[in-house]
């Protein structure tokens, strides 16, 4: 079982997992070879949950747990391979399904393709994309009405900033494959409780 404190800590670890945008095709194809499964889905959240757990022994994991500029995997896994926590990350990984932390971290993307999947059909995530219609037919209101330029700017660079959250989520959802989201929606009780407990 997973204590509640290495529960607490997965979140975090998912989403900067989930920051990663730039996974190598070998990666991909190595997690994509994976039939998903509820076995498959606890041993990632089981792994994630002993890496997030060595933060209190290693403190330089702080670093990743953190996401502190850290931007692609290479980077990442070149990161935690150099941290004195690496023999015990690997320990880890040993006793999951992961052969690699490149497999994790591809993994992860599944699982939020998967959790977004689900979310599009409450307004968690679809109000983004509301948001963004709203604010670009806003911004064509201002223009029409001829408002000032700095009003225009504003509105202008927070279409920007909005748009931008909304392709990076809609790049994610683009990424789920047809086995998981049969999965995920024929398992979606389990999948939001297990990612809730």
């Amino acid at each position: 079982m997973i204590s509640n404190e290495a529960k607490k800590a997965i979140l975090p670890l998912i989403l900067v997992l989930n920051m990663i945008c730039s996974l190598s095709s070998s990666a991909d194809t190595d997690s994509e070879s994976k039939a998903i499964s509820r076995e498959l889905v606890q041993s990632f959240l089981d792994t994630s949950a002993n890496i997030s757990n060595l933060t209190g022994q290693f403190p330089e994991l702080q670093n990743f747990s953190g996401g502190n500029q850290l931007g692609n995997s290479a980077e990442l896994v070149e990161f935690l391979q150099k941290s004195a926590a690496f023999p015990d990350i690997k320990a880890i990984l040993v006793r999951s399904q992961f052969t690699s932390l490149f497999e994790l971290f591809s993994f992860s993307q599944r699982m939020m393709a998967m959790k977004l999947h689900l979310q599009l059909k409450s307004s968690e995530v679809a109000s983004i994309f509301q948001t963004v219609k709203i604010l670009k037919a806003n911004l064509n209101s201002m223009k029409a009405n001829h408002a000032s330029e700095e009003i225009i700017a504003k509105a202008e660079a927070l279409v920007e900033e909005q748009s931008k959250k909304a392709d990076n989520l809609q790049q994610v959802i683009d990424t789920l494959v047809p086995s998981d989201q049969s999965f995920v929606e024929q398992n979606e009780d389990w999948f939001i409780a297990i990612l809730n407990r």
